[in-house]
C-alpha cells in the first residue's frame, strides 16, 4: 500500500469528522478496527496496510487513484448537504451510509470517466437543455409549483396524460447519464438523495430502508421529486445536493 494511499485516507478521516459529523467510534465499527487503535490513527498515526484497506472499504473508496486526482474532499455538496436540518437529525449510522453513498457516486463518475465514456454531468445538461424546461412562477402555491413542471415534463417527453408505467424506467431510458442508486440509509435516513456535481455526475438514490419507501408509491414520487429538482436546478444551482426527509415536530416549528 503506497504512503500516498495512507495520506488520502488520513485526509478523508479529517473531512468525514468534520463534513459529516462521523465519530471515530463510528469509522472504527465499521472498518473492524477496535475504537482505542482508531484513536491513534485519529491523533495522526499511520495505519498499516490492513488497516489502510479496511478504512478504504469501510469509506468507499473503490479506488484510491480516484481520491489523488480529484483530492479536494471539502466540496460543496457535501456542505450543503450535511448543513441541512433534516440531516443534522440523522445518527451516527445513517450519516455513515449517506457518507459511503456519496463516496460511491464519485467512484462510478470517475470509471465512467476513465473508461472514456466521458462525463456524465455534461451529457445530462445537454439532455436536460434539449427539454427546455422553465423554473415554475415563484408566485405559485408549491404544489401548483410541482403541478406546472410535472405538465411540462410529460409534453417535453412526448408521454401524454397516460399513468406512468415505471419511474424507474423512465430515468433508465429518456436520462441515461443520471446515475439511481438503491441503499440502505437507516430507518431515520433520508428518503431520497440527489447530487450533482462534476465529480459525481448526476445521482438519485432511494433509500430502501425507510418505511415509506417500502411502498412503490412514495419511491415512484420521491424519485420524480428530486428528478424535478435535477431538471430545473441543475446548472442553474451548481453544484447541487438535496434531501428528502420528513421533519421532526422540534424541527418543523
Amino acid at each position: 500500500m503506497t504512503g500516498t494511499m495512507r495520506e488520502v485516507i488520513a485526509t478523508m478521516l479529517s473531512v468525514v469528522r468534520q463534513e459529516f459529523g462521523l465519530s471515530l467510534a463510528t469509522i472504527a465499527d465499521e472498518a473492524g478496527l477496535s475504537r482505542a487503535r482508531m484513536e491513534d490513527i485519529g491523533r495522526g498515526v499511520l495505519c498499516d496496510d490492513r488497516e489502510t484497506q479496511a478504512l478504504a472499504k469501510a469509506l468507499r473508496l473503490a479506488d484510491g487513484s480516484a481520491f489523488v486526482d480529484n483530492a479536494s474532499w471539502h466540496d460543496e455538496p457535501v456542505r450543503l448537504l450535511t448543513r441541512r436540518a433534516e440531516f443534522q437529525q440523522l445518527s451516527q449510522e445513517s450519516r455513515l451510509r449517506v457518507c459511503q453513498l456519496s463516496q460511491t457516486a464519485r467512484s462510478l463518475e470517475f470509471l465512467r470517466q476513465r473508461q472514456a465514456v466521458g462525463s456524465t454531468w455534461d451529457h445530462f445538461l445537454k439532455a436536460r437543455d434539449a427539454l427546455r424546461l422553465r423554473s415554475p412562477g415563484r408566485n405559485l402555491q408549491p404544489w401548483q409549483q410541482g403541478e406546472q413542471l410535472a405538465k411540462a415534463l410529460r409534453k417535453a417527453l412526448g408521454l401524454g396524460d397516460e399513468p406512468i408505467a415505471s419511474m424507474r424506467d423512465l430515468v433508465r431510458d429518456r436520462f441515461p447519464s443520471l446515475t439511481l442508486l438503491y441503499g440502505t440509509l437507516g430507518q431515520d435516513g433520508p428518503e431520497a438523495l440527489l447530487f450533482a456535481d462534476k465529480s459525481r455526475g448526476v445521482t438519485i438514490a432511494l433509500n430502501l430502508d425507510a418505511a415509506k419507501n417500502g411502498l412503490s408509491v412514495v419511491r415512484r414520487f420521491n424519485l420524480a421529486h428530486e428528478l424535478c429538482h435535477a431538471l430545473v436546478d441543475v446548472g442553474r444551482q451548481c453544484p447541487l445536493a438535496h434531501t428528502t426527509r420528513q421533519l421532526d415536530e422540534v424541527h418543523l416549528d
